[in-house]
């Protein structure tokens, strides 16, 4: 039977986290590509629309086969 390797990212709690690239930021971009992106907890501290629109975006931005 043929091996297939599968890369994870798995993310947690990120209650509107700002992902960048500066020196300060505690996860720092680009993230290398991955098969599937996971996101567990919370996306927003608050809630409401564009706090949600926010994160998708954000969690858009990986490159992931599957988030």
């Amino acid at each position: 039977m043929a091996r297939i390797e599968t890369s994870f990212f798995v993310l947690s709690d990120t209650h509107d986290y700002q992902f960048g690239g500066n020196a300060s930021s505690k996860l720092q971009l680009p993230i290398p590509k991955v098969d599937v992106l996971l996101h567990c907890g919370d996306l927003t501290q608050v809630g409401g629309v564009p706090a949600f629109k926010k994160a998708l975006k954000m969690l858009s931005s990986f490159d992931a086969e599957l988030n």
